[in-house]
């Protein structure tokens, strides 16, 4: 299905024009075809081969942008991890200490409360 959507896309009068002017020089000059159906039949590897071609990059464009957006995520997530990490263990020293646990508890809704913009 994308395959066809990209050739769809790519197989434009100047395209098929840039053929027409190789199938000249390969088959000579007093061959002819009928239209871009027949010249794409008599062509149909070398059109085969410019799809996957271009599949294959698009493909890999997408893989790459996905592989980016999962690579951002997972810093993300590590980065969450190690300040949640942190603030339990300031929330265990806290309490070793003696601190009640009412304290602890206003102290971490404090750290997870977002920062407020003054600058405005």
């Amino acid at each position: 299905m994308l395959q066809r959507v990209v050739m769809s896309a790519v197989m434009t009068p100047e395209f098929i024009t840039l053929f027409a002017i190789n199938h000249q020089i390969i088959y000579g000059q007093g061959t002819n075809y009928d239209g871009p159906i027949d010249f794409i039949k008599k062509n149909r590897k070398l059109v085969k081969k410019i799809g996957n071609i271009i599949l294959n990059t698009l493909l890999n464009l997408l893989l790459s942008l996905v592989l980016l957006y999962i690579t951002i995520k997972l810093k993300q997530k590590f980065i969450d991890d190690q300040a949640e990490k942190t603030k339990n263990y300031v929330s265990i020293l806290l309490s070793l200490v003696g601190v009640p646990s009412s304290v602890i508890t206003q102290i971490r809704k404090i750290n997870t409360l977002p920062i407020p913009n003054f600058n405005k």
